[in-house]
């Protein structure tokens, strides 16, 4: 039988100061992305107006991608996501098959008075000048 052998100050099961380094880093840097004074929020008077801007912000997110919203977006959640387009034969058959990649998702913020909406995979943020929005609870 082999044993390990041990000084009687080491402690068998210590996480190495690297991985707790690398945690440190993971929660300072979500902590510092997400700002305090932003509260989830949706559109409270959906206009012509406000769909365009939202539109405008949503094609300078993605470019060179068709995206077509409804028009209710955000109105009822403070979450938009988008999926990607399956490419389809004329029968109407996927070309690719399953579609594995992830949707693009938006958070919608109110901070202070201002509209914030936020593209969560590459966490930029865009303010919308000509929409109007209101504080919605956590429970959306």
């Amino acid at each position: 039988m082999c044993r390990e052998s041990r000084s009687p100050h080491e402690r068998p099961h210590a996480a190495p100061a690297s991985h707790l380094g690398l945690l440190l880093v993971a929660v300072l840097a979500s902590s510092a992305w997400s700002n305090p004074k932003d509260v989830p929020a949706v559109i409270a008077n959906p206009s012509p107006e406000s769909a365009k801007e939202l539109n405008r912000v949503i094609h300078k997110a993605l470019p060179g991608l068709a995206v077509t919203l409804a028009d209710d977006a955000l109105t009822k959640s403070s979450l938009l996501s988008l999926e990607h387009a399956l490419h389809r034969d004329p029968m109407g058959q996927t070309l690719n098959g399953r579609d594995l990649s992830r949707p693009e998702t938006f958070e919608l913020f109110k901070r202070d008075s201002r509209c914030i909406l936020k593209q969560l995979r590459t966490r930029r943020s865009f303010e919308l000048h000509h929409i109007q929005c209101t504080a919605v609870s956590s429970a959306n």
